[in-house]
Order: structure tokens, then C-alpha cells, then sequence
């Protein structure tokens, strides 16, 4: 028997939770995206408003159904079939929720509606630009000492901690959990506000880290092209980035000739030779410039 709105309330009512059935289905993909009951109880701030929104649920609410999830009395509202319901609550004409559970199942799909498709190879992308620096301690101090200017380290640890809640927010986590199996979950990440620039601050910390000594501009220009690798899942453009900071490119003369010829080690079309070139003399032509 197919589920619907009214019976998937009825079923929720039996376990004792009262909450609107689309609400149940956010705090069950919050809580298998790790986040904690207290995460969920507790009032967020919303950086894009400014404003305080109100829990999803009652601490008492968000524990019976973490109770309920983890005893396996909410799989069937897992199941691609149900999946739906979240649509439904939106939907203000119950005569469209037919249509709605249609489209989402033929065109869509619960896999295909959860993820844009790069949702893993980015959850990795970023998680490996994490792992790259988790020693580093994010602080003015640490900042200066790799070599970011005095005058942009508040500004950038402020604009990384509102990125690092909207990385946490984009996280995704897709699986099943009972006593009698074992739990799997497939985490996902959207693309959310800020994903590149997040992505950036993270590999430039960790190019200044590896390669110092080179100046501010050309840890920004190795940054993007870096960056731009990474998405792209590139190796000859991610490594035409670290090599202007391996080869020390500042330096012209020898320095350059051996950065230029090492950049043949990669087969690369004539418009993207034109445009790293035009990037390198750009970047030589500005000197000692530390302006993002």
C-alpha cells in the first residue's frame, strides 16, 4: 500500500511524535548528516537573513525520533516511495500532491533529486583540502607566520568561519541504520554559497605552508589556477599552479625558463597554453603587489 501524507501521520502518531511528517523527515536527514540532537533542538543563525530561525523540533521531539530512527521504526520513511513527503508539505493544493509524488519518482528520482551528480566528488575534494592543513592552528598569529598581510587576516578568519557553517549546513548524508545491519552512509555536498572561495582559503593556507617565501601575489595566482585544477580534476592545471611557487617564478631569468619548460611535461590545447601564459606575465608584471 502506498503511503501517503495522511497514513504516514498516523504512522507517526502510533510512535508518539506529533510533528508534521515533513518536518520528521528534516531532522532524520539532519541527524544522518551527523548532526547532533543538540544542533537540531537549538535556534540557528541564518548568515544570509541575519536573522535567529527557531528549532525544526523540541529537544523531547528530536530524541524520540532519533529513538525511533535508530530503532528502525523510521525505514519506511527512507524508502524512495516516501522520500516525497517533504515535496508534499510544501504543496498547498493537496489535489497537486499526486502530481508531485509523480514527478519527483519518473523524472527526478530520490538519488537524482538529492545530488546534482558532484556531490561526492566534492564532499571528497573539499574533505582532502581539510586533511591537508588539519594541523594548522587558525589564528592571527599563525596567519602572519605564513605570510598573509597584517591587514587581511580578520577579514579572512571571519569570512572562513561563515563558509565553514555553510560547508557543515551542505553536508549531506544518504543511508540506513537498524540494530540488525550494519550502517552505511554515502555522504553528499552541495554546492553551496562560497564553495570555490572556501576551497581557495583552504589551499592557499596550505601552498604557504608548503612552498614559503614566495610573494603574496603569486601565492594568490598559484591559488586560483591550483583551485581551478581541483574542481576540474585536472593534474596538468592543478600542477601548472604549485610549480610557480616550486620553481619560485619571482626570480625570473633561470627560474622561469625551467618553470616554462617543465610546464611541457603535459599535453595542453594552444587556448589554455595562451591563457596560462597571459596568467604568468599578468603576474610577473605586478611584482611584489599583495592585492587579491
Amino acid at each position: 500500500m502506498r503511503i501517503n501524507p495522511e497514513i504516514a501521520q498516523k504512522k507517526l502518531w502510533e510512535l508518539k511524535i506529533a510533528l508534521d511528517a515533513g518536518k520528521v523527515m528534516d531532522v532524520i536527514r539532519l541527524l544522518q548528516s551527523g548532526k547532533s540532537q543538540y544542533r537540531i533542538y537549538n535556534k540557528t543563525y541564518n548568515y544570509e537573513t541575519r536573522r535567529w530561525e527557531k528549532p525544526i523540533a523540541s529537544n523531547n521531539t528530536v530524541l524520540k525520533i532519533k529513538k525511533a530512527l535508530d530503532a528502525g521504526e523510521l525505514d519506511w520513511m527512507t524508502d524512495e516511495l516516501n522520500t516525497v513527503l517533504d515535496e508534499m508539505e510544501k504543496a498547498s493544493d493537496e489535489d497537486q500532491i499526486e502530481n508531485i509524488v509523480k514527478k519527483a519518482l519518473e523524472q527526478r528520482g530520490w538519488e537524482r533529486r538529492k545530488d546534482d551528480g558532484f556531490g561526492q566528488f566534492r564532499e571528497r575534494i573539499v574533505k582532502e583540502a581539510e586533511e591537508s592543513i588539519k594541523d594548522f592552528g587558525w589564528s592571527v598569529t599563525n596567519l602572519v607566520r605564513i605570510g598573509i598581510p597584517e591587514y587581511k587576516i580578520l577579514g579572512m578568519l571571519q569570512e572562513l568561519d561563515t563558509l565553514t557553517m555553510a560547508r557543515e549546513n551542505a553536508i549531506h548524508g544518504s543511508g540506513t541504520w537498524s540494530p540488525e545491519k550494519n550502517s552505511k552512509t554515502t555522504w553528499y555536498l552541495r554546492k553551496f554559497p562560497g564553495f570555490e572561495r572556501y576551497l581557495r582559503i583552504l589551499h592557499l593556507v596550505y601552498l604557504m605552508q608548503k612552498y614559503p617565501n614566495n610573494p603574496i601575489a603569486y601565492y594568490i595566482t598559484a591559488t586560483d589556477i591550483y583551485t581551478r585544477g581541483v574542481i576540474a580534476n585536472d593534474d596538468a592545471i592543478k600542477t601548472s599552479g604549485e610549480d610557480i611557487l616550486r620553481y619560485e617564478i619571482w626570480r625570473k631569468g633561470q627560474y622561469l625558463d625551467a618553470y616554462n619548460e617543465s610546464l611541457k611535461r603535459y599535453k595542453r590545447t594552444p587556448k589554455r597554453i595562451r591563457e596560462l601564459s597571459d596568467q604568468i606575465k599578468a603576474l610577473l608584471s605586478t611584482g611584489d603587489n599583495d592585492e587579491q
